[in-house]
């Protein structure tokens, strides 16, 4: 029923879909089941020392029409790639990405899919509809728990809706049906013959009032004592963007797309469900069950084919564009499929305050056929599209012992990971065929004897990969982690805070193995583990009712330096043997990579009136590796700096570097008895340099420098009655045309996009 439909109707929702259910999970529970991120306020976010918290409301508020929109404005995190990526979200958090260094955890399992890009490197995606999600939790730095094994950056938790999300106040049962319109794109008619695919006729505007794609969501939830049940549909359908028109002379010969004109390649649509059920088997024991799927159909380009073009260069009778037209390669639709599986049991005496104990299994299953193989892994007029799998599955178990003599409560655990990736044609062999495995045990003591609190925690892990293709097998020693922390409660509102912590990552699948893609281990220089120094100090503080009644402030500084010693990059590796030099794009240590800055935020809340504001302020980076120095053209060599603070041509940490300043200021009033919201915010970031000849020799036309921008959005939410809410969003209100920080090519991203919304319950 739902694969017919077609949102081309602004409110149009789907029959709700009766999902077959298998298995869920949570990381924590509360009396009713749902998994609890910490103390959420779901109207907006809440900040502790550790992390940040954004609720539903502000996923929503900022939802955009890339699920990666939903994360920006979030101070320290930045999302790679957000236009090219498929869908998909690739994030890094104060300037760490990929690789396993900030982990997505949905529901519990570990939504991580690595994928190949060419000469842009890798990309960890994470396949999920955020109008699906429900809660964030961003954790920065290093942080002590089950997931956080290599997370040398940060770490990612979301929740998917829950029965609190869906039903009315006082009932058990309800239905949520949800809807949003969007102008400012358009499907692109995709020629069914590779030739028309390179030559796809750009189109030039379309009207600002066609509102001809959309998305929509169906809900069901019930509970009682014993059972709680979630059911869950969403699809969205996405077509090109056009981009932005003030402000495009800035970029000279790095703009490719004109001002107003389409962006090929970012066309979208996909189809999301989430089962949960949750079993109360008595009043110690919980057992829940989670499974996602996720299929869609995306848009996305690799580096060396993002040119306009009046002849492919291998056409011989050289085309051309008609008059008045511009044509760029505009592919078919890859494809991904994710299903997730998990299942969670918890065990909580009520009269023992030494058990409370978790066990949790998890699998999840990517099928993916998109275009990023490599020369071989397909036509070349396809490009390159390749088929692979990406497999991953753990257990975890762990429990929290409280003492009663002391103020002490004691953390354990242990946990192991697997993942396979593999092509899904025998004789494929530009895809990865192996297998990674990883364990660890932890142990986190924290004292509360106030006004101090102390936590310290230690985590040991060992990993090991098989590469299939080769027949070899690497084996990283075991490492340990150490955390530390150490909070002042100065008052009952201010909290003074410092942090360190020294973790360890073990090279990933794709960073230990080889194949026919750009990218591979190199056996004559194995790979080193990368060594995190992270050190903060900050402090924060809450208060309430200090100029009126109902109302909320909070305020918060740090000071973070975050210290990665044999940073992994993808790079041209060079070496001499003899009299002769040795080149290959592969995988190298630097010496370090550095990041440092102060991040400041605060807001403020009361019946009327809501601001929050965030501040970061990055020092120079240091980027430093010997080897990436050395730059070798034809007999020439050349030694550039050993430390520079934009990174090196041939590598791909200058993508994940983020601008040096970034602010973000939302304000917003609350009027007919707080029915109505009306709000803006301002986004600002500082100017971006990468470096000159950034991937030149490879085909990329790659972005060398990203100019300074402001993006104001506005945002309306109007409550008709408790059933029914109506949404209107303007995202990029003064229609710029800018890049997104951490993009590799040219892609703008969209210009000023009107959307409408709404929600309703019974």
């Amino acid at each position: 029923m739902c694969n017919n439909l077609k949102i081309n109707n602004p409110l149009i929702l789907c029959g709700f879909l009766a999902i077959f259910f298998n298995t869920s999970t949570v990381s924590a529970e509360d009396n009713r089941g749902e998994m609890t991120l910490g103390d959420i306020d779901i109207t907006g976010r809440r900040e502790s020392s550790d992390s940040e918290f954004i609720g539903r409301e502000q996923i929503d508020r900022f939802r955009g029409t890339g699920n990666g929109d939903a994360l920006s404005g979030i101070r320290g995190l930045q999302v790679n790639s957000l236009r090219n990526e498929a869908g998909a979200i690739d994030v890094g958090v104060r300037g760490f990405q990929g690789e396993g260094r900030v982990p997505v955890i949905i529901d519990g399992s570990l939504q991580s899919t690595h994928t190949f890009r060419g000469y842009q490197g890798e990309s960890d995606r994470t396949y999920i509809d955020m109008d699906l999600i429900s809660q964030v939790q961003v954790d920065r730095g290093a942080t002590p728990g089950k997931y956080s094994t290599g997370a040398v950056g940060g770490l990612v938790q979301m929740k998917t809706l829950g029965v609190d999300d869906i039903l009315l106040p006082g009932e058990n049962f309800g239905l949520l049906f949800k809807g949003s319109t969007y102008n400012n794109n358009r499907k692109p008619d995709i020629p069914g013959d590779e030739t028309g695919q390179q030559r796809y006729l750009l189109s030039d505007r379309i009207h600002s009032g066609r509102f001809n794609n959309g998305a929509g969501t169906a809900a069901l939830a019930w509970q009682s004592d014993a059972i709680d049940l979630v059911l869950a549909y969403s699809r969205r359908s996405v077509g090109n963007y056009f981009a932005g028109k003030r402000g495009s002379r800035r970029f000279g010969d790095d703009r490719v797309v004109d001002p107003g004109q389409e962006v090929v390649n970012t066309s979208y649509q996909s189809d999301s469900g989430i089962a949960k059920l949750g079993l109360n088997l008595n009043d110690n024991q919980r057992l829940s069950f989670n499974y996602r799927r996720h299929v869609q159909k995306a848009g996305e380009v690799m580096a060396a084919y993002w040119y306009k073009q009046s002849n492919d260069g291998d056409d011989t009778t050289s085309w051309t564009s008609p008059p008045g037209k511009d044509a760029m390669p505009q592919w078919s639709l890859g494809s991904a499929a994710v299903n997730a599986a998990s299942v969670d049991y918890a065990y909580q005496p009520q009269d023992s305050a030494l058990v409370d104990f978790n066990l949790g299994l998890w699998k999840t299953a990517a099928r993916l056929d998109q275009h990023n193989g490599a020369w071989g892994a397909g036509r070349a007029g396809d490009q390159y599209k390749l088929r692979y799998t990406d497999d991953r599955q753990g257990i975890n178990l762990s429990n929290r012992s409280s003492l009663r003599a002391i103020p002490l409560s004691l953390e354990y655990g242990a946990a192991y990971d697997e993942q396979r990736m593999k092509p899904r044609a025998k004789k494929d062999r530009v895809a990865r065929d192996g297998r990674r495995h990883e364990r660890s045990a932890w142990l986190n003591a924290t004292l509360d004897y106030a006004p101090v609190t102390v936590a310290l925690g230690s985590k040991i892990h060992r990993a090991g990969v098989t590469d299939y293709r080769y027949q070899t097998h690497t084996d990283n020693r075991a490492k340990t982690d150490l955390f530390s922390q150490v909070t002042l409660h100065v008052t009952h509102n201010i909290d003074l805070y410092a942090k360190a912590s020294s973790t360890w990552r073990s090279p990933s699948l794709f960073e230990s193995t080889r194949s026919a893609q750009t990218y591979n281990y190199d056996p004559n220089r194995p790979l080193k583990p990368e060594n995190a120094w992270n050190r903060e100090v900050g402090v924060s503080g809450q208060f309430s009712d200090v100029f009126t009644k109902d109302e909320k402030i909070s305020v918060k500084v740090d000071y973070f330096n975050n210290h990665v010693k044999d940073f992994i990059s993808a790079n041209m590796l060079k070496y001499q043997r003899g009299e002769d030099w040795r080149s290959s794009y592969s995988f190298l240590n630097f010496d370090s990579v550095t990041m440092k800055g102060v991040e400041l935020a605060a807001s403020y809340d009361n019946p009327r009136f809501f601001a929050d504001a965030s501040a970061t302020f990055y020092r120079k980076p240091e980027i430093c590796s010997r080897d990436a120095a050395v730059e070798r053209y034809f007999d020439e060599v050349m030694v550039g700096p050993s430390c520079t603070s934009v990174g090196y041509a041939l590598s791909m940490v200058s993508a994940r570097v983020p601008p040096r300043r970034a602010y973000n200021l939302t304000v917003g009033t609350r009027l007919l008895d707080g029915d109505l919201t009306l709000g803006s915010r301002l986004r600002y970031h500082s100017g971006k340099q990468n470096p000159e000849g950034w991937l030149q020799g490879t085909g990329a036309r790659a972005v060398v420098g990203i100019p300074s921008e402001k993006l104001v959005d506005l945002f309306a939410r109007y409550r008709v009655n408790p059933q029914l809410d109506l949404t209107f969003n303007v995202d990029n209100l003064t229609n710029r045309y800018t890049f997104d920080p951490g993009t590799v090519i040219s892609m703008p991203m969209p210009g000023r996009t009107l959307r409408a919304g709404m929600e309703f319950r019974f």
